[in-house]
């Protein structure tokens, strides 16, 4: 027990790491792959340069320099529990500057739980977190400065360099000196002076800079979007500087109080942090990240346990589908959406695109894929790079034997971390990509003459490319779903024969019950129908239909095409 008291703030900081990186790596990794792919870190001077030519530079040089090893959402995961609990780590330290005695403690968790709240938030960039790390760190050095000159270059010259190394959580940093000050009793000139050095750094920027004045005092790269400051990051940056004074209320605390503290820090870290992760949003970044490793099975289990609710995370869900052969037998144990559900519409987005185009990419249109990730590109919100993306718009320059604009990729992605082998052997090899597995079949299957791309006539998209090449399997499963999801038997009657070119031996079961009732309303009976219906899928129908006549609002027909088709809950 006395090995415990001496030990149990190590083992709280320890415990409260390891639950951070749990929670990050089993429930929100795909946060990771997120942020990863809208930034192209490179290892260059000039890269390095051009962050710095901004206040916060350093904090987003460093920032961007641990996201591109969010590659692995191990090390995503790792990275975050790292960072928050160094935050809790220093406020105690600075906690104790203040006089705080270990009845305190709970307290130094509060700064890194609001902020893990607000990491929730897909458009937090890692720089704001590491500007907080860097403003706790100052405020911990000036803290221990003893030598009352070395204070006031600290707090002057010191606030105005870590202004523009850090950016606006300089001003974090200005209030605990403040503070300190205070409660130091240290000459009230050197509180003044760092503020107004902190106020005429953010001034001198905004004058030699072309950014609105509001951004230079909240922040410029602390958030996706550059004109977006949200309110939960300018708490943070005051909570930071003022929770370490709660050191001086230590007096007023006992250990009854200390407990009560505990269980109230650890309660709202439970109902409080979830509130920052927004399930909708983080439904479409798992989508999406698994398309991108090309887990389809994973996409297929995550949907048999909760319904996909978005048009992307529908078109993911049937991607996987159709790229298990599945597409035509399983489609409508889900909720569709219409034939958007199986390429959403086109929007100016930074992130949308990026889903529909790699199902345009292996249906086989290569150049409307080509389209959607370069819109992409030049949609992120802080004007950054896609590494990412720019490695697809090299594979796809390749395959459209345009190896000038390929190379130019392939060299910028040379100088990044973990795309650089990548890049590398493909220039050495640009010529022989194509002999790739998947690449050979993207190249055989693509459109081979240029003709006008209409989005708003889908089946004849797909149609297209099977006139070309009878034997593209998911443009025939993605045809046929097309006109299912529209609700046009006529046209799936039109087409449906095309199933045995496409390498089926059976007409699916979605296919198989849109035949069967396409057939029985036109026959009236199923006397006479192909044979390529089988006598399961029959019987289910002729039982559903028995139901149907006598009480439509009883026929559930759950799984089956005829649910959709009829609108039946």
């Amino acid at each position: 027990m006395t090995l415990f008291k001496k030990y149990y703030k190590h083992i709280a900081s320890l415990l409260f790491a390891i639950i951070i990186f749990l929670f990050w790596r089993v429930g929100y990794s795909c946060a990771f792959s997120y942020h990863e792919q809208f930034q192209m870190f490179m290892l260059s001077k000039a890269y390095f340069m051009e962050r710095m030519s901004l206040p916060g530079g350093l904090a987003d040089y460093v920032g961007e320099f641990l996201v591109q090893f969010y590659y692995f959402p191990l090390f995503g995961a790792l990275i975050v529990a790292l960072l928050l609990a160094v935050v809790q780590i220093l406020t105690w330290q600075l906690m104790k500057l203040f006089s705080a005695k270990d009845y305190a403690y709970p307290l130094s968790f509060l700064p890194s739980v609001v902020l893990w709240q607000y990491l929730g938030n897909e458009s937090v960039l890692l720089s704001f977190v590491v500007a907080v790390v860097a403003a706790l760190a100052f405020g911990l050095g000036y803290a221990k400065i003893k030598n009352n000159p070395v204070r006031i270059v600290c707090g002057t010259l010191g606030v105005a360099a870590f202004y523009w190394l850090f950016g606006a959580v300089a001003f974090s940093a200005v209030l605990f000196v403040v503070i300190f000050n205070f409660k130091s009793k240290i000459n009230i000139i050197t509180s003044v002076s760092a503020v107004l050095c902190a106020v005429f750094a953010a001034l001198v920027s905004y004058r030699i800079s072309s950014y609105p004045l509001f951004r230079f005092f909240f922040g410029l790269n602390y958030f996706r979007f550059p004109t977006e400051i949200p309110f939960l990051q300018v708490f943070i940056m005051i909570m930071v500087a003022a929770i370490p004074a709660a050191g001086l209320l230590d007096k007023k605390l006992n250990k009854k109080l200390s407990i009560a503290l505990a269980v109230f820090t650890v309660a709202l870290g439970a109902f409080y942090i979830p509130t920052g992760f927004k399930s909708l949003n983080y439904e479409v970044l798992q989508y999406d990240y698994l398309v991108r490793i090309g887990n389809w099975d994973k996409i297929i289990s995550t949907a048999d346990k909760q319904n996909p609710r978005t048009p992307q995370s529908v078109a993911c869900l049937n991607l996987a589908l159709a790229e298990k052969g599945l597409l035509g037998e399983r489609m409508f144990n889900y909720f569709q959406n219409g034939h958007e559900g199986l390429v959403p519409a086109f929007v100016r987005d930074f992130f949308m695109p990026l889903s529909s185009a790699e199902i345009y990419l292996r249906l086989g249109m290569v150049n409307t894929s080509m389209r959607n990730l370069f819109e992409a590109q030049e949609a992120i919100p802080n004007y950054r790079k896609s590494a990412r993306i720019t490695k697809r718009l090299a594979e796809l320059n390749i395959i459209n034997e345009d190896y000038a604009v390929a190379e130019k990729y392939l060299k910028m992605l040379s100088n990044t971390l973990f795309y650089k082998e990548f890049a590398e052997s493909t220039l050495s090899n640009i010529e022989k990509f194509k002999e790739n597995k998947f690449w050979s079949s993207v190249d055989k299957n693509r459109y081979q003459k240029d003709f006008l791309f209409s989005d708003a006539e889908p089946d004849q998209m797909y149609g297209l490319l099977l006139v070309q090449n009878g034997k593209n399997r998911m443009a025939f499963d993605y045809l046929m779903a097309d006109v299912l999801l529209e609700k046009d038997l006529q046209k799936f009657i039109n087409y449906y024969p095309l199933f045995k070119d496409a390498g089926y031996k059976v007409l699916q079961k979605n296919f198989q019950e849109a035949l069967i009732y396409a057939y029985y309303k036109t026959h009236g009976s199923l006397s006479g129908i192909p044979p390529i219906v089988t006598t399961t899928v029959v019987n289910d129908f002729q039982q559903f239909m028995q139901t149907y006549s006598r009480n439509p609002q009883l026929a559930k027909a759950e799984n089956t095409y005829y649910a959709y088709l009829l609108n039946l809950k």
